[in-house]
């Protein structure tokens, strides 16, 4: 914004302003449609005013307007991902369309692919899509969360089999970062879905007795309740509940 002319610098900051802190989204739309048609208004408008109707929820009037900044910023693939979020909203077929336009444009964007998989429903191209992410970015850490994430989420419910590779990404996680209790949480829930309790049991315990963390003892209630222990359930629940108050229940875990 350095080289616009000085009332289109600080109306754009305005609007920057209102969009960054969702507020006025209504007064966004009219001071940008005042512009949009002058000629030496900045080619930016365009996003700015498909954003504001975005957040209006008109999303098909937004579409018009990112197809336009599409016309002008050609080294902006987060104009790809808010258009494609849109377009998600009344056509996934559309949002797929212009996600595969951006990651034509921006081939090393993750984000894009991961945003390619979320918006597809078919749950065979789903898992494609992210076995595409794990060999375009392999050590990526964020890429290895997405796929777990994914997977326990939808997998386990239709695809029982994709299970492994949930446990081969955890394992993966918790070498960059054993104390991030996600990854542990995440790897025992695994087996979990498998029934494998014991082995859930034995995943939770070892970071348990290192990290005392309050979602581990609740996965643990969990795991606890499942094989019918209900002492050790209730006990681990109540340590659950005095790390979140950070309270004393004089607890006796077996």
């Amino acid at each position: 914004m350095k080289n616009l002319q000085k009332p289109y610098k600080k109306l754009l900051a305005d609007v920057i302003e209102r969009l960054r802190y969702h507020y006025d989204h209504a007064l966004n739309v009219k001071e940008l449609e005042a512009i949009i048609h002058n000629e030496d208004a900045p080619k930016e408008t365009y996003y700015y005013l498909a954003q504001s109707y975005q957040a209006l929820q008109k999303h098909k009037k937004a579409d018009i307007y990112f197809e336009e900044a599409s016309k002008w910023l050609f080294n902006y693939p987060k104009l790809y991902l808010n258009w494609a979020n849109n377009n998600a909203e009344f056509s996934k077929k559309s949002a797929l369309e212009i996600v595969e336009k951006g990651i034509a444009l921006f081939p090393k964007n993750k984000q894009l692919y991961i945003h390619r998989a979320w918006i597809c429903k078919d749950k065979k191209t789903q898992i494609i899509y992210f076995e595409e992410l794990k060999t375009l970015f392999p050590a990526n850490v964020e890429i290895l969360e997405q796929r777990v994430e994914y997977f326990l989420n939808e997998a386990p419910k239709t695809l029982k089999n994709r299970l492994e590779l949930v446990i081969e990404d955890c394992h993966k996680l918790i070498e960059i970062d054993e104390k991030n209790e996600s990854y542990t949480n995440n790897l025992a829930w695994t087996y979990f879905y498998k029934k494998d309790y014991q082995k859930a049991e034995s995943i939770l315990l070892v970071f348990w007795q290192k990290y005392k963390n309050q979602n581990i003892a609740y996965s643990l209630t969990n795991v606890y309740e499942n094989i019918k222990e209900y002492d050790k359930a209730i006990n681990f629940l109540k340590e659950s509940l005095a790390i979140q108050w950070n309270i004393n229940l004089q607890i006796s875990v077996q």
